[in-house]
């Protein structure tokens, strides 16, 4: 099932992973957010934490110190993707 109070979403795969969502969505570039998550009745080894913010994924920011072009060239087309370009994930116990 899917759970989704607004802010999350919870859902699980067929084997037995779950996948948990949250977000603070803000158009400001300096909004922040935080949440504490206490999982009850779940087996975890380990959780894989992606982030996406004005550090990780910082597409916006490229693109205001492009001058936000109506239509970016190729080259720039390149420079915000390897911006929006997410690390690889956080493994936290």
């Amino acid at each position: 099932g899917i759970y989704s109070p607004g802010s999350a979403l919870l859902t699980h795969k067929p084997d037995g992973t779950v996948v948990l969502m949250v977000w603070n969505y803000s158009q400001s570039v300096n909004a922040a957010g935080s949440w504490t998550i206490k999982p009850k009745n779940l087996n975890a080894v380990r959780a894989l934490v992606w982030r996406l913010d004005v550090d990780h994924g910082k597409v916006l920011l490229e693109d205001a110190k492009l001058g936000a072009p109506r239509y970016p060239t190729p080259a720039q087309v390149q420079q915000l993707r390897r911006a929006a370009e997410l690390p690889p994930p956080t493994s936290i116990p």
